[in-house]
């Protein structure tokens, strides 16, 4: 009776070690495929009051046309409420789909015009959420490798809750690999880095990662870089001259000299703490044609 029972618990043992081994050998020693979009919408609400929308969808290959999909979703606002939604399952189909909180997702392509149009719609909080987005150019490519392909729009939007349409400005970033393993062990390295976003009342927008990867041992490595969008106007800047200073845990100063010496100074009205901090910000930027009141929203991870 014993030998029965080692023999059951052995060969148990055997199914699940090749239900993480089969899968994790894909990732690390086959080409496996990966997509993630991540969508940030700014927008004011009746009283003015600043809102934050971050959308994270992500789908890889776990084995040959079989794909996990993760998808999350959090509603900030400046009276410091915020609620979030998470989802996770698997699929044949490595395509974003509408489940749970996602309920449309429609993505088009016109690869003669370089024109893509995305639309996405989702519920939280009790809230029926609509971010429609269209003629996007590619503003910004950050990484044209096969093993990672990212790129970045930014524009004015309007977002529509339970029906009614506010202004809104966006960040969407867009990432796709034909091998998820590399990608992922590329980037599991100690860091320390945050992105902005930020928006004024006129329609200009800013978008800055500074990244600081303390080792030199890897192919990911320390970095600074910001994008200014303006109308159809776009303006890039690569360079050692982008600097954050911290005034304290709640403000900080940005310096951007290639947009007009643009000087920022960033309070954080909002923390929603995490392994990634998101926050909600206001501030005031003065540059060689003024003073501007600027909103925004930033994540900021340190995992060194």
């Amino acid at each position: 009776m014993k030998i029965k029972t080692s023999k059951v618990i052995i060969l148990w043992l055997l199914v699940v070690i090749l239900s993480i081994a089969v899968p994790l050998s894909y990732l690390l020693f086959n080409k496996s495929l990966y997509f993630s979009d991540r969508i940030i919408v700014l927008f004011n609400d009746e009283n003015n009051a600043n809102h934050a929308l971050i959308v994270e969808l992500v789908s890889y290959e776990m084995a040959p046309y079989y794909y996990h999909h993760t998808y999350f979703a959090i509603l900030l606002d400046e009276k410091k409420n915020s609620h979030t939604k998470s989802h996770e399952f698997n699929s044949f189909n490595g395509d974003f789909q509408a489940k749970d909180f996602i309920k449309n997702i429609k993505k088009e392509n016109n690869e003669n015009i370089l024109d893509e149009d995305y639309l996405i719609s989702l519920q939280i909080n009790n809230k029926n959420i609509e971010i429609d987005l269209t003629d996007l150019r590619g503003d910004f490519l950050i990484n044209n490798s096969l093993d990672r392909f990212t790129y970045m729009n930014l524009g004015n939007t309007e977002i529509k809750i339970n029906g009614q349409g506010q202004q809104a400005d966006f960040a969407m970033n867009r990432t796709s690999s034909i091998n998820h393993g590399k990608l992922m062990l590329s980037q599991n390295v100690r860091a320390k880095g945050q992105a902005v976003f930020l928006a004024d009342k006129d329609g200009a927008l800013y978008y800055t990662d500074i990244t600081n990867v303390p080792e030199n041992s890897t192919n990911y490595m320390s970095h600074a870089w910001s994008i200014n969008k303006h109308d159809n106007v776009l303006r890039k800047d690569v360079s050692e001259r982008i600097n954050i200073t911290d005034i304290d845990q709640e403000s900080y100063i940005l310096d951007l000299p290639h947009f007009d010496n643009a000087y920022i100074k960033i309070n954080k009205t909002f923390i929603y703490p995490g392994i990634i901090d998101y926050a909600l910000l206001r501030g005031e930027l003065i540059d060689n044609h003024g003073e501007k009141i600027i909103r925004g929203f930033s994540m900021q991870y340190d995992y060194r």
